[in-house]
């Protein structure tokens, strides 16, 4: 795709902020958020926001977080295996890129108002029973929490009401022999209390084959529910419960060759032969093809319950107490060097993810006079994180049970290890808004977060040397680890914002953000004890021999620093032609000092680092546009110029690695934008015939996790189309997601296991869906 097409986004974009010689239908959908702890119309919020409804979801086929970047500019979703650890958020550039438990997300993620510590947790579930999604971009810091430099992904549920018995019954089915079912009801009991309850379910093959044959990759088998319970006695107190379990057991992603040495299959292929397998020789992405010796089996439950109470004790207050409760386990076993050669083997389990919150506010409305008022906000925070994670790596049938070193002899055993963390973080916050006037309002606020971990790595088993066997080589032995950390920070934001006009809205906003350092959780977080030198320049600096090849070094420290953001963002939100168009833009600047940055390295080690800082700035603009009764078109698109600061090393020094300083930051587009088109028709009687469709795409990417000059996703563009017919209550649609099957990666990375252990070239990545096609039918009563 041509940048000529953005122009086009632009110019139709264009066209709506002046569209006024259009025939007198209804105002366009008013989205009401809760973006700063109250509900107002997104159009008054003085941030920017991307919220997308019920509606929209089903319109552009938005069923889980991955397909909501196509809706929303400036978001990105990746994944990695296994998905409860390894998918991450990024927004504007920022995010976190590698899977690492002991990191805390740029983007935050929270369910209805309860905040998910860790951001993959949510990747595993489909969307259920949702009433919109909110996407607030940048630091969000002061109402939301310390973990928000990036900004904010919120999904929120579809409330009882006391009105009526009514539901939703769907059945859907797609390629591949799946089926997908959901269903919602709600239950009034009485003019004061109401249920709801929604489940869903999906099942079906994968998409990913496997050499040598064998149940695809990638499939579907997973359900949900969720119960809701909604009291209001009076009109000074409700309590909203709601209650969640959702169950996965799929083969999971794997990744594709994306290069191959040109040794791989002279060096492995016979050995891959004999495993019944074969080296995939060219590689060839659109094959969706991969080695496997076992299949990748990802097990995961995660449940939870949330409590919101309200209570007006007097006119013009509120107090709010929202408490949560999460708990999540999942287990991977796959085959971990990817080569077709039954070398590698990995069980990865997070037996246990809980996270207990509770958040008080206070918040009321004072009038001050004509014209002036004000709102006032005022609360507390608290959390106890605990992490479990199991980490084993095994020797396939191909090496058997090699040890290398060390009195333990553990068959099959590359290396075991168990991590814990326990995370408690308090903090107090307050947010006023004072209305100078009808037209100007200053609102300021502040927040002061204290967090302390406690964080360990252990091997196994006990020991009897000081290198925390079971290690084996040629793996490298690295040290165990017992250590804690503390922060504490301030994050702080203050928004000017001016309606010209009633349906016109500017505003300039600051906010300084804070995330939260921590522990690593990989295994040489606190460094290599052992492992093999270079044969020609021997053991690095800071290491020393031991005999032959093999080298030592002392422990190192696995923790990381802090990072935080400065942001500044110039807005306008308008709905002009009597409501019929929308049109917002924003000019944003962040900078990042101590950025929080992960690299895998080709030997399989990870780098763990504070960089000196990066800038994300750019110019956003979104409209909407109402341009018949029966059609709707919306557009978006964002420049993003996110670079290193200049000076900054590679840090990791290879053929092809670039110094950091000045490269644009990874998985970062320069542009990215969609364009969406909403048909409804209404024929005789109840019938009616409805379309709709949107195209997304954004330029090339560094894929890795530092910039690389052969590891770069190319610019793409992603379609989606539904169209149905339906009469009353009911409908049936047919539809595809990426329409063009196009296959893009998530992910660019190397491991040592092909080729040669001497300069190999073999590159991996995991790839995003193909093209699948559905057709859905829906009864609403």
């Amino acid at each position: 795709m041509s940048f000529n097409r953005f122009a086009i986004v632009i110019g139709v974009s264009a066209m709506l902020g002046s569209s006024i010689a259009v025939a007198a239908v209804p105002e366009l959908e008013q989205i009401v958020v809760t973006a700063q702890k109250r509900e107002q119309s997104v159009q008054d919020v003085p941030i920017s926001i991307s919220a997308v409804s019920a509606a929209g979801l089903e319109r552009n086929k938005v069923d889980s977080i991955f397909s909501l970047q196509a809706v929303v500019p400036g978001l990105q979703v990746q994944a990695v295996d296994p998905p409860g650890q390894g998918t991450a958020f990024a927004l504007r550039g920022l995010g976190n890129s590698v899977f690492n438990m002991g990191f805390d997300p740029a983007v935050a993620t929270f369910v209805d108002g309860i905040y998910r510590s860790r951001s993959g947790l949510v990747a595993s579930t489909d969307f259920l029973d949702l009433d919109r999604v909110e996407v607030l971009k940048g630091p969000q810091g002061t109402l939301f929490g310390k973990n928000t430099t990036a900004g904010v992904v919120h999904l929120i549920s579809k409330k009882p009401d006391f009105n009526a018995v009514s539901g939703l019954v769907e059945v859907g089915g797609e390629e591949y022999s799946r089926f997908r079912v959901k269903a919602a009801i709600n239950l009034p009991a009485s003019d004061t209390l109401a249920f709801r309850l929604a489940a869903n379910v999906a099942h079906g093959d994968g998409w990913l084959k496997v050499v040598g044959g064998g149940d695809n990759i990638n499939n579907l088998n997973r359900w949900a529910v969720k119960a809701q319970m909604l009291f209001e006695p009076s009109k000074n107190f409700s309590m909203h419960v709601i209650a969640d379990f959702a169950k996965v057991n799929e083969r999971t992603n794997l990744p594709l060759r994306i290069v191959n040495d040109p040794r791989s299959a002279a060096a492995n292929g016979a050995l891959a032969t004999a495993a019944g397998s074969s080296i995939i020789d060219p590689a060839n992405l659109s094959g969706l093809t991969t080695e496997s010796n076992i299949p990748p089996q990802y097990r995961a439950e995660d449940k939870g319950v949330a409590v919101e109470l309200n209570w007006a004790p007097a006119e013009g207050l509120k107090l709010t107490s929202l408490s949560g409760y999460r708990h999540y386990n999942d287990s991977m076993s796959k085959d971990n060097d990817f080569s077709g050669v039954d070398m590698l083997r990995s069980q990865q389990d997070l037996p246990k993810v809980t996270l207990a919150s509770e958040e008080l506010r206070l918040a009321g409305k004072v009038d001050l006079g004509t014209g002036r008022a004000l709102n006032w906000m005022f609360g507390g925070f608290y959390s106890d994180e605990k992490i479990e994670l199991e980490n084993d790596f095994i020797w396939g049938s191909q090496i058997g049970n090699l040890q290398f070193f060390g009195p333990i002899i553990v068959p099959g055993i590359a290396f075991q290890h168990h991590f814990q963390q326990d995370i408690k973080s308090k903090a107090a916050f307050g947010q006023l808004t004072y209305d100078f006037t009808d037209q100007l309002s200053l609102t300021t606020g502040v927040r002061w977060s204290d967090d302390k971990k406690d964080g360990s790595m252990v091997s196994a088993y006990p020991v009897t040397n000081n290198f925390g066997l079971p290690n084996s080589l040629p793996l490298a032995v690295v040290h165990d680890y017992d250590t804690e950390y503390k922060s504490a920070a301030p994050t702080y934001t203050a928004s000017l914002q001016y309606k010209p006009m009633k349906d016109v809205m500017t505003y300039f906003t600051y906010a300084h953000g804070y995330k939260s350092g921590g522990i690593s959780m990989t295994r040489d977080a606190a460094g290599e004890a052992l492992f093999f030198g270079s044969p020609v320049a021997g053991c690095p600096t800071g290491s020393v021999s031991v005999g032959g090849p093999l080298c030592s070094a002392p422990a190192s420290d696995p923790r990381f620093d802090k990072e935080t953001a400065d942001h500044f963002e110039l807005g306008l939100k308008s709905d002009l032609a009597d409501g019929r168009v929308r049109l917002n833009v924003a000019l944003f600047n962040t900078h990042f000092k101590g950025l929080q940055l992960q690299t895998l390295r080709a030997d399989g080690s990870f780098a763990v680092s504070n960089v000196a800082g990066a800038r994300s700035q750019g110019v956003e603009l979104e409209t909407l546009w109402a341009a018949t009764s029966e059609l709707t078109v919306n557009a978006s698109v964002q420049y993003l110029d996110a670079k290193f600061d200049s000076g900054i090393p590679a840090l990791t020094i290879a053929p092809g690695f670039l110094p950091l300083g000045g490269e644009r930051l990874p998985f970062s587009s320069e542009w990215t934008g969609n364009l969406g088109l909403n048909y409804e028709h209404h024929l005789s009687g109840d019938w009616r015939v409805f379309a709709s469709g949107n195209a997304y795409y954004r330029t090339s990417y560094f894929n890795f996790t530092e910039p690389v000059v052969d590891r770069v996703q190319g610019g793409y563009a992603l379609y989606t189309l539904r169209a149905g017919f339906g009469a009353k209550n009911w409908d049936i649609a047919a539809a595809c997601r990426n329409c063009g099957d196009k296959i893009y990666t998530w992910s660019n990375f190397q491991i040592p296991f092909d080729g040669t252990l001497l300069g190999h070239t073999t590159q991996w990545a995991h790839i995003a869906e193909p093209r699948v096609w559905s057709v859905t039918a829906s009864y609403r009563f």
